[in-house]
């Protein structure tokens, strides 16, 4: 049950960035990669103004803000344009690479490469029950858990979240009735950042970051995605948590040096024997133009 734990704690903030994710795939079928970079900059953002003596709440809601408005701009200057040119899938990934890689040499530019950490001094460990957990644990738990749950009580509770998941089910259809689906592209570019850079800051607090991190956090996110499903936002919840216990398993037992290769592994399976996941469901063709 203890390792149950552990990867429930670090399955949630891979869901939570698997979901930041999806919130820019299913709308746009943008691969957003530069989401890798908001990630790892939000995370040394709040480093830096915690390091200057901002209070800690206040460093993370800037330091959030700052990744939805990278996101917003990444659509604004970027995929827009290449959607007004009918600009291929493969043009939008390789530009979003490319805004990627801008990001990252500019954070080694401006910190340095050198690994760094959010938590100061002793780590508090707590026993509930029979189980150990961390503080960063439990941060990670309670802070990945209230930003998905909102994310969810939006998405069903508002008028914009009703309109929202529909450009996620059938963009095309949302155009043709008349809705605004640039204003709707932003909001999900926005949420997508503002998302991803929590995400990053959680696990900046327990894992530590550098520069590269975000790269393979987003590919876990992107593989949480492909097990779940990638037809909703619930799929990337379930496939994330599955992906955090599974690590979790791997580390115990094993080593954790074997964490990548067994994740490749489940997702080599999961696209020969079940590609479209396990709440995945075949989408009309219309909804997929």
């Amino acid at each position: 049950m203890q390792i149950l734990l552990n990867g429930i704690c670090n399955g949630m903030v891979i869901a939570l960035l698997a979901i930041a994710y999806t919130v820019v795939y299913l709308p746009t079928r943008v691969f957003f990669i530069a989401l890798a970079g908001i990630y790892v900059g939000c995370a040394y953002l709040t480093w830096h103004l915690t390091q200057k003596g901002v209070p800690a709440g206040y460093a993370i809601l800037l330091s959030v803000a700052l990744g939805a408005a990278l996101s917003v701009l990444c659509e604004l200057l970027n995929h827009r344009r290449l959607q007004k040119n009918k600009a291929s899938d493969g043009a939008h990934m390789i530009s979003s690479l490319g805004i990627y890689m801008i990001m990252i040499q500019a954070i080694a530019i401006i910190w340095g490469n050198e690994p760094k950490i959010l938590k100061t001094g002793v780590e508090t460990t707590y026993h509930v029950l029979g189980f150990t957990m961390a503080s960063s644990q439990i941060i990670d738990l309670i802070g990945a858990s209230i930003a998905v749950g909102g994310f969810f009580y939006w998405l069903k509770h508002s008028s914009l979240g009703l309109l929202f998941r529909g450009l996620a089910d059938n963009p095309l259809q949302m155009a043709l009735l008349g809705y605004d689906t640039n204003r709707l592209r932003l909001v999900a570019f926005g949420l997508s950042g503002a998302l991803a850079g929590f995400a990053g800051i959680l696990s900046a607090y327990d894992l530590g970051f550098d520069p590269y991190v975000g790269m393979n956090a987003v590919l876990l996110a992107v593989i949480a995605t492909i097990i779940g499903g990638k037809t909703d936002f619930i799929g990337p919840l379930v496939g994330g948590l599955i992906l955090g216990i599974l690590r979790a398993e791997v580390v115990w037992f094993y080593s954790a040096r074997w964490q990548d290769a067994i994740t490749f592994v489940i997702l080599a399976v999961f696209l020969f024997l079940k590609p479209d996941g396990l709440l995945g469901k075949a989408g009309r063709l219309e909804s997929r133009e």
